[in-house]
């Protein structure tokens, strides 16, 4: 039993795998779009909005997977390429600060994942209810 249980964990983590690197790609496009206006400011911007979807979509693993590469991917790709320590730690300070609000970000997903999983229950449970109500009519 234990053996199926860790080939679906296995597999669902590569589900997962696959389904951040696809709301990585997105939402690196969409932010490369948006270069022309915002230049190097706001690097992380859509990368909060990628770790809510892959969150709420795939759980707190996919969720984690975005927010650690949507950070490394807005600092690589996006961040003002900056020379000298004392801009570099503006850098690293956005950074920070992108992975803090990202993490509330991916908490509240979690929660909403949750709420909504639970009134999906309990509806299902109240449709079976129905239907067991007018079969036995």
């Amino acid at each position: 039993m234990k053996a199926a249980s860790s080939v679906q964990t296995l597999s669902g983590r590569m589900i997962s795998v696959g389904v951040a690197t696809a709301i990585l790609a997105v939402f690196s496009v969409l932010r490369a779009g948006l270069t022309p206006q915002l230049g190097g400011h706001s690097p992380y911007m859509l990368f909060v909005a990628a770790v809510l979807v892959a969150g709420f979509a795939r759980g707190g693993f996919c969720g984690l997977l975005v927010l650690i590469s949507g950070g490394v991917v807005g600092f690589y790709f996006f961040a003002d390429p900056q020379v000298g320590w004392d801009k570099a730690q503006g850098a690293l300070g956005s950074l920070g600060l992108y992975g803090m609000v990202a993490g509330l970000v991916l908490l509240a997903a979690h929660e909403l994942r949750s709420h909504v999983n639970d009134t999906f229950a309990r509806f299902r449970m109240r449709l079976e209810q129905e239907a067991g109500t007018h079969k036995s009519r």
